[in-house]
This record gives structure tokens, sequence and C-alpha cells, in this order.
């Protein structure tokens, strides 16, 4: 900011007056790097009041704070045309649960393909699906490839081709968990899913059924919650065939069912030559 400075000669008879041009520097408020303040931000990750506000304070903040408030979005009929609203500016999750409790196949399918077009989740959740999943609702699935993280969660499962073919559609899976989930049929299938796991996770599900088509898929992480009585010859015969590949066995008995005198046990680096259980 420029100002002028006049000097008059005093005790002169000229009426001219020298200017000399000053410069005044004005001193800008520090800024915070942009990393510092999404780093401050994400300590605000449990707490949508401040998040809320925080996407209120600036321009800046508005990624940041709206990546924590949608880290997951919960899809079902009821919401459905929230999401194909022309003014939904929501464009990333996290975890992207897709719940079949209200609708039909067809409408969670059509909000799905609209969806695919700009969410790219890393995880996705299938929920109390109490009637069974279309051939077009399955493939819709392999509209996100971005998804290494599915959690099948009361799901009720017609038999393991059905399975499969759920699967198959979302090919780059690396951490497949199942919760409350019950084979109806335990039928023949052909494999089709080839792709190795990182971990596999079961919670109270039918797993006497279920591991007999997953001793066909290697994982690194074998883990069951809340191991039933009779389930304990199919882990055997699971672990007799993929003991050797496993790096890490997690089991966690409930209270009522504490074989070993312990509810949790965690085997590192378990190497199973001939792994046999007490039936």
């Amino acid at each position: 900011m420029l100002s002028d400075t006049a000097k008059c000669k005093l005790g002169s008879n000229t009426k001219s007056c020298t200017y000399r041009p000053s410069l005044i520097l004005l001193q800008m408020p520090a800024r915070l790097p942009n990393e510092i303040q999404d780093r401050t931000l994400d300590f605000l990750h449990n707490s949508k009041p401040a998040l809320k506000a925080s996407a209120l304070v600036c321009r800046a903040w508005v990624p940041t704070s709206r990546y924590h408030l949608f880290s997951r979005i919960k899809l079902h009929a009821l919401n459905a045309d929230v999401f194909k609203n022309p003014h939904c500016t929501i464009r990333s999750c996290e975890h992207l649960e897709v719940c079949g409790s209200y609708g039909t196949s067809t409408a969670m399918t059509e909000v799905l393909q609209y969806l695919s077009t700009h969410l790219t989740p890393p995880s996705l959740i299938l929920a109390n699906w109490s009637y069974v999943l279309d051939n077009q609702m399955m493939t819709t699935f392999a509209l996100f490839p971005s998804v290494e993280r599915l959690w099948i969660r009361t799901v009720d499962i017609r038999d393991l081709q059905y399975l499969d073919n759920v699967l198959i559609n979302v090919p780059n899976i690396r951490e497949l968990r199942m919760t409350g989930c019950d084979l109806q049929e335990d039928g023949a299938y052909s494999l089709s899913f080839t792709s190795r796991l990182q971990s596999l996770e079961f919670s109270c599900c039918t797993v006497n059924r279920l591991l007999r088509y997953f001793r066909n898929i290697p994982t690194n992480v074998f883990a069951m919650r809340y191991l039933k009585r009779g389930d304990i010859s199919a882990v055997g015969m699971y672990f007799s065939t993929l003991g050797n590949v496993l790096q890490e066995i997690r089991i966690e008995f409930s209270r009522e069912q504490d074989y070993l005198s312990t509810r949790n046990i965690t085997f590192h680096s378990a190497i199973f030559d001939s792994c046999a259980f007490l039936y």
C-alpha cells in the first residue's frame, strides 16, 4: 500500500513540496497447511455435530467434513430417492450398506446403478435380505470394483451356488465377513470364485455347511465367533484342508460353550500338518 509523505521546505518562499513514496507492508495472518487442517478434522470423525459445524466454517473444510459425515451410507428402498436427487452432492463413502428390509431388488438395482457412477466404496455391506437376490441385482455389484471388504449380514443363502454367484460379482474382495447367515440347502455347485482372501470371518452362521464351500478358497486369517459344539467337526475338516496356508486363527467361544476354559483364542503363524479335533 503506497502513501505519499510530503516534506515541505519550511522557511522557504516556495510553495513546492517534495513527495517521497513509502511502502507499508501489511502482515497477512499465517495459514495452516491443508494437511494439518485435514488432520485436525480427522479427530472429529465420531462427532457429527462438530463435523456439521466445521463444514460451514469455510470451503476448504467441506471435503474432509463431509468425508466423515457420510463415511457410511445406508441404502434401502425408503431413502433411494434421496440419492437419485440431482441436488445430492455426496461423492464419497467408506462403507456402502445395501439393506433389503424394504422394497424390491429392482428398486435397489436402479439406485446402485446410479451411485456406481460417482461412488467408489472400499467396503460393501449386504444386510437383512429376506428374499433371494436376482441376477440383475448381483451383477450390479460388479459396478463397484473398488470393493475389497464384503460383509454379508443376516442374509438367507439359498444354496452354495447362490453364494458363489454373489462372490464372483465382487472379484476384488480380500476380506469377507459373514454374520447371521443361514444356508437353506446344501446341494451341488460349481466353484467360480477363485480369489485368495486375506481374512475370512464367521459369526453366528451355519458353518458346518458354509465351510464346505470355503475349503476351496485359501485365506491368511480365519476367524470364528461363538463356536458351537456342532461346528467343531466342520472346522476340523477345514483345518485339515487349508491349515498349512493359514497364518492366523481366531476363535471366540460363548460363555455357555467354553470348551477350553478360555473365551478367546488366537493362534499366530499356525501350521497344521494333520489337524484332529475331538468330535
